[in-house]
């Protein structure tokens, strides 16, 4: 079995409850470092006993700790529903999310709203089972305390995989963004995510709920944006896995950016696929690891020509080459420089 690892926030308003329990030796602390996590100390829970209650809590012991358990990969998250009996969700929430994987009309997301409405008004039921080859080991379970803030990071089990056919496998550059998510680029093809339906300008139809209710339904209609990603995502990651022999993305340092992409990526789940879902996927599936590229001009720069050009959204202007998909040109830039990378390595 090869082992995956993910880290979930916890509610900020814990941290003293948690930081109590440092003290009095629930939490024992140990010297072993959490990928990701760098700088945190990370501790031991004393009580192995745990199960998911539902997306916004984990029960270790008797300490009901608030996080979000939908911000997991799609079979780590099927493995932690499974692996927790009576874990509830909102009635027909998968049935709604493989709605949003093809494009609603006007029409049809009034009523996929009012049929999610409902369901938050009768209440969570019991999920049920399905088949997972993944597992949670909730003995790997640690909390990692990093500055002032505090994180569940959960650990799980996959099926050591058939060491893959490297015949016609290819190089791949990826791309990631919003609409679309993500767009992988070779030498000879390109391929992306599904549909994936967004939830805009909701606000003016909720606008007669009940606080509570609404405040309940605001967060439904999160954890589903972030699912209908996180399936496509999933569904990405498997063409991935079967035709690619290296993966190259570019390095993100998520505090750079000055417009919203890292809040609303968030939402839509790229930034946890791109920070640590591939590179684990990768690593199970016996792959090259991820490589990681710098940035600069992939966007500005023609892919062909290598000719500063004007990137407008989905277009890129070169004034060699004419119009490209910005989002193709993008990616095979990415390529070009994990090319490069792995080149010079091979010299020195």
């Amino acid at each position: 079995m090869l082992i995956t690892r993910h880290n979930i926030r916890i509610a900020n308003r814990q941290a003293w409850q948690l930081d109590e329990l440092t003290r009095t030796g629930w939490l024992i602390a140990e010297d072993r470092p959490i990928s990701g996590m760098t700088g945190g100390q990370v501790y031991r829970p004393a009580r192995v006993t745990q199960r998911a209650l539902d997306d916004n809590q984990l029960l270790i012991g008797e300490v009901s700790l608030q996080t979000e358990l939908h911000r997991l990969p799609q079979a780590e998250y099927w493995a932690l529903v499974c692996g927790s009996p009576g874990y509830t969700i909102y009635p027909g929430t998968e049935e709604r999310t493989d709605a949003l994987l093809s494009p609603l009309t006007p029409r049809e997301q009034q009523a996929w709203l009012g049929d999610l409405v409902e369901s938050v008004r009768a209440g969570r039921v019991p999920a049920a089972g399905r088949t997972v080859t993944v597992v949670w080991q909730p003995e790997g379970t640690r909390l990692v305390r990093l500055g002032t803030l505090w994180f569940a990071s959960l650990q799980f089990a996959a099926p050591q995989p058939r060491k893959p056919a490297r015949i016609n496998r290819v190089h791949l550059g990826i791309d990631i963004g919003l609409r679309p998510l993500a767009v992988a680029v070779s030498a000879r093809d390109t391929f992306c995510p599904g549909y994936v339906q967004r939830l805009d300008d909701l606000d003016k139809d909720l606008a007669d709920l009940p606080l509570p209710l609404l405040e309940d339904v605001r967060a439904e209609l999160g954890r589903v944006q972030y699912a209908v990603a996180r399936q496509s995502l999933h569904g990405f990651t498997g063409q991935i896995m079967e035709f690619a022999c290296s993966v190259t993305v570019e390095r993100l340092n998520l505090t750079t950016f000055e417009s919203d992409f890292v809040a609303q990526g968030r939402r839509e789940a790229i930034i946890d696929w791109h920070q640590s879902w591939l590179p684990q996927a990768l690593r199970v599936a016996g792959l090259a690891p991820l490589l990681r590229v710098e940035p600069y001009g992939t966007s500005q720069y023609c892919s062909l020509c290598r000719r500063k050009g004007q990137r407008d959204r989905h277009r890129f202007a070169c004034p060699r080459c004419g119009v490209l998909d910005a989002h193709v040109n993008a990616g095979r830039n990415i390529l070009n420089r994990g090319w490069a990378v792995r080149r010079s390595k091979a010299r020195n």
